[in-house]
């Protein structure tokens, strides 16, 4: 394991394809560490995103086939001991692909790139394929939030099991003929054992007083859980606080509620502004390796804005009505900053307004919920929006 520095180059979301003379690999991760799997091994990095400073560890042996380069500019020498970690770099703006030496981040050299593309060229493009898939497969998937929603049954609190390790007895110190013959010795073996002991003891204590008070605590849980399905609206505030955080949305949204009683909650959703979404589509061109990048027509932007806010919706909804089932009627509205041409100041915009309640909501689908179309859906319940035929939706009066 060593330090050293190097540039980095963002390409698709979590995914780094990479090639050597060996094979080729795919790396997992984000800017600040990752997995790498290749025919060498298996490798493990990190890194702090934005200075360059990084490290990384071989956890594993890879395949022993080797892919041998045959190019008059290298030598045989050079053949047998050339490896370099390839790096596809696709420009979002443009779609160029550029093939870089990923622990250098510099180009290759002409000779060792026509022999990579001579020899792994249909492999690259397939791996290039599966990249501009991962693109289009993320912004298409802005739509279908929900697509994780369960049907509203109440269920019990799972109690989390505790994790503490419980202590074990170390080995003592077996008594040996040195301790008969000499008591200083046998002396210093007992005060051996008796730290020893003592150790394990507090060891014991800490362990079982942890593990006590994990208990207590996952009890308190499980009564907060009971009351919040009971009605009990502290608890409801706890529970959807909770619930609430552990969503992890693709863009900041700020959700705000108020419960009206144990049976009708309101909540505000501050939606991403439309000018976050990504706004192009990429395809693997017919030959070589060229991505075709086109910027995503107004219409097509602004129908995925509304299906991304109106999955939104539905996956909040599900949401409450899972986990509170006192709750009969939710009043759902969301807003997003605009500029406002008259001030030139940005104001929030309401752009949608429903009121859905669980009898209707029982009816979906929940077998299926990617099948469910999240702006058709709000459209069966008593819904304020007004989305024009180019899917941009004008400002609306909330409930």
């Amino acid at each position: 394991m060593g330090m050293r520095f190097r540039k980095s180059i963002k390409i698709a979301p979590g995914i780094r394809f990479s090639a050597t003379h060996r094979g080729l690999g795919v790396r997992l991760g984000g800017r600040g560490g990752g997995i790498s799997f290749s025919p060498s091994g298996t490798r493990v990095s990190a890194g702090i995103p934005g200075t360059g400073l990084s490290w990384s560890e071989k956890i594993g042996s890879g395949s022993s086939n080797r892919l041998r380069a045959s190019s008059s500019s290298l030598n045989s020498r050079q053949q047998e001991h050339i490896e370099i970690q390839l790096q596809i770099v696709i420009d979002d703006e443009t779609g160029e692909v550029q093939l870089l030496n990923s622990r250098t981040g510099l180009h290759l050299d002409s000779s060792t790139l026509k022999v990579l593309k001579q020899q792994q060229g249909d492999v690259i493009r397939e791996r290039l394929g599966v990249m501009v898939d991962n693109i289009n497969e993320t912004r298409e998937s802005l739509a279908i939030l929900h697509g994780d929603i369960e049907a509203p049954i109440a269920q019990s609190y799972k109690a989390k099991s505790f994790n503490g390790e419980q202590p074990i007895l170390p080995d003592l110190p077996a008594k040996k003929l040195v301790h008969l013959v000499w008591p200083p010795a046998e002396k210093r073996r007992q005060k051996c054992i008796e730290l020893i002991s003592s150790d394990y003891q507090n060891a014991v204590s800490d362990w079982e007083n942890a593990r006590k008070q994990h208990e207590v605590l996952q009890e308190s849980l499980r009564l907060r859980h009971l009351y919040g399905q009971q009605g009990d609206l502290q608890s409801m505030e706890a529970l959807l606080k909770e619930a609430l955080e552990e969503i992890e949305w693709p863009y900041e949204t700020l959700i705000a509620w108020d419960f009206l009683s144990s049976h009708e909650l309101k909540i505000d959703v501050d939606f991403p502004e439309i000018d976050m979404f990504p706004a192009r589509r990429a395809a693997l061109a017919a030959r070589g390796f060229k991505v075709n990048v086109r910027k995503l027509a107004a219409k097509e932007l602004s129908e995925l804005y509304a299906r991304h806010v109106s999955s939104i919706g539905l996956k909040l909804a599900a949401l409450c009505f899972q986990i509170m089932p006192t709750i009969q009627k939710i009043t759902l509205s969301g807003y997003s900053q605009r500029l406002d041409r008259s001030t030139g100041h940005e104001k929030d915009e309401y752009l949608y307004s429903v009121r859905l309640n669980r009898d209707a909501w029982q009816l979906l689908n929940f077998d299926s919920p990617k099948d469910i179309d999240a702006y058709d859906c709000l459209g069966n319940f008593d819904v304020k929006r007004k989305v024009l035929t180019s899917w941009t939706m004008k400002p609306i009066e909330p409930f």
